[in-house]
């Protein structure tokens, strides 16, 4: 899947280098490790995205993980949203060099009630390691449809995560999977995590 993709996210790559010389995106500059640690890594959440879902990035910074899902998804209607200017802009600049179609980048704070009333409702939520779990079930939630997702990227131990929001979690009445992988790269174990509304 990522190799059949393999000059849009050259293009990507290529972007993302070049922006972030002047608004510095990404720690990461070593082009290998950026394919890894943020291409590979932002498709362990797809296979948790059903077909034809709508879905909102909260954060998603320099479009991570929305923008890789949507390059391998074309079948998805994405939206990015993320309260820093500069990381919409660069979200625009690679949804036009891509010609990527259903997605769009909305400059916002995902707590804002104008958001939260203008995007409306998400088959999914996915977010990258931006925010604990307790934060981000709190902010998604009110984007969330009937049946709709919860999917958080994260590190290895996410125990105490769990725990701190597990009030959130049963109020918000979400099932909890923890799905863990591998990046050789970082030769550590990653966890899905994944809230399912009952």
């Amino acid at each position: 899947m990522f190799d059949k993709c393999g000059p849009q996210f050259d293009k990507y790559l290529e972007l993302l280098l070049k922006w972030n010389k002047t608004y510095n995106l990404t720690s990461i500059t070593d082009a290998p490790k950026i394919r890894e640690l943020h291409f590979e890594d932002s498709l362990k959440a797809e296979p948790y995205i059903p077909k034809g879902a709508g879905v909102l990035d909260i954060g998603c910074g320099a479009g991570f993980p929305g923008l890789p899902l949507k390059i391998v998804r074309p079948d998805l209607t994405m939206t990015l949203l993320d309260s820093i200017g500069k990381k919409c802009n660069f979200c625009d600049a690679v949804i036009r060099e891509l010609a990527l179609k259903g997605i769009k980048a909305v400059h916002g704070r995902a707590e804002d009630e104008r958001i939260i009333s203008s995007l409306g409702k998400f088959d999914a939520v996915v977010s990258r390691a931006t925010f604990s779990i307790a934060r981000l079930v709190t902010m998604a939630l009110p984007y969330l449809a009937a049946d709709g997702k919860i999917i958080s990227l994260k590190g290895d131990d996410v125990k105490d995560e769990l725990k701190d929001a597990n009030n959130v979690i049963l109020k918000g009445g979400l099932k909890v999977e923890r799905h863990p992988y591998r990046l050789p790269a970082e030769g550590r174990s990653r966890t899905v995590v994944v809230l399912i509304k009952n």
